[in-house]
């Protein structure tokens, strides 16, 4: 069981299945509400509402993991502290690194943090299939996050009841 959380308005739950390249998915629920919250208090706009309540919704959903590259030997957040190469497999006939700006790395090169930013924000579910892939599974600490490029492996999608 995989949850996504999303704000039960229109709008919002438009916005939230589109934006970036992935639709982001966690195993627990209450970190799935803290990012849905974090995502929508980032922008500008919403700053304000930091102080109100915001409702959160969460779905359920079944996800096909047949073409998942499963990242969770690593956690992502020590990409964001400059101390992790590039951990995607993707590698031009010299044995380099092919990021998904197309630039080629040494496949042992720490990447600092605005390149692991940089880098990680611009992938794409393009880049992904030259791998093979369409979803990612990735450790963040503790909490594993599955992130889906391919809208056909989301499955069996329901909304989890409010408590």
């Amino acid at each position: 069981m995989v949850l996504f959380s999303f704000f039960p308005n229109t709008d919002s739950v438009h916005h939230s299945l589109i934006a970036g390249a992935g639709v982001y998915f966690g195993i627990d629920e209450q970190y799935c509400q803290k990012e849905a919250k974090n995502t929508h208090t980032q922008s500008k706009r919403n700053r304000e509402e930091k102080e109100r309540e915001l409702v959160v919704a969460c779905l359920v959903a079944e996800i096909d993991l047949t073409r998942c590259l499963d990242l969770t030997a690593i956690n992502y957040e020590d990409g964001c502290k400059g101390k992790l190469t590039w951990p995607f497999p993707c590698y031009n006939d010299k044995g380099k690194c092919v990021l998904p700006n197309g630039k080629l790395i040494a496949k042992n090169k720490i990447l600092k943090r605005k390149k692991w930013d940089a880098y990680t924000e611009t992938i794409d579910s393009d880049y992904l299939t030259k791998m093979g892939i369409d979803t990612i599974m990735f450790r963040i600490d503790d909490t594993i996050e599955i992130a889906v490029y391919n809208i056909d492996r989301i499955l069996n999608v329901r909304e989890v009841p409010s408590a």
